[in-house]
């Protein structure tokens, strides 16, 4: 039996068969499939953190009007609407207005007033995303304020 050099070429050549590269593809499949709902969860959380830095960037700047304009000004939080309003309140000027991210809600209505020197009220002020992570808006008299993941005590 003699080989010719169509047989002998073929067999040195290599390759994947079809069903080699249908079982890859299922169990890269079937891993992505697991990695999804992870995935959806961080981005989730990375909503909820911007919206909150976010927010808390208007009420400095709420603030700094108030001290800069020398009057006062007002942060309205509607959470039937999931949007805020900066006010002009000695003016009656809406500043700005802000909707939230979709998925992304405040937990309650709030103003927050903030007077000519840059003091304001304690408050906290709730936000929560569809998996029910909650990052919290805390406000202090003296105008301080930070974001943090527990709501305050007391």
């Amino acid at each position: 039996m003699v080989l010719s050099d169509r047989n002998v070429s073929l067999k040195c050549e290599r390759g994947f068969t079809l069903v080699e590269i249908l079982v890859v593809i299922v169990i890269i499949s079937f891993l992505a499939s697991l990695a999804v709902p992870g995935i959806q969860g961080i981005l989730s959380s990375q909503r909820l953190e911007k919206a909150a830095k976010e927010m808390l960037a208007n009420l400095r700047l709420a603030q700094q009007q108030a001290i800069s304009q020398e009057s006062e000004y007002r942060v309205i939080i509607n959470h039937t609407s999931n949007t805020y309003y900066i006010r002009d309140f000695i003016n009656q000027k809406t500043v700005k207005e802000v909707k939230l991210p979709t998925g992304i809600r405040f937990l309650n209505s709030h103003i927050v007033y903030f007077y000519a020197n840059g003091t304001t009220l304690n408050q906290t002020i709730g936000l929560r995303n569809g998996d029910n992570n909650f990052l919290y808006i805390i406000i202090y008299r003296t105008g301080r304020m930070r974001i943090s993941d527990k709501p305050p005590s007391g």
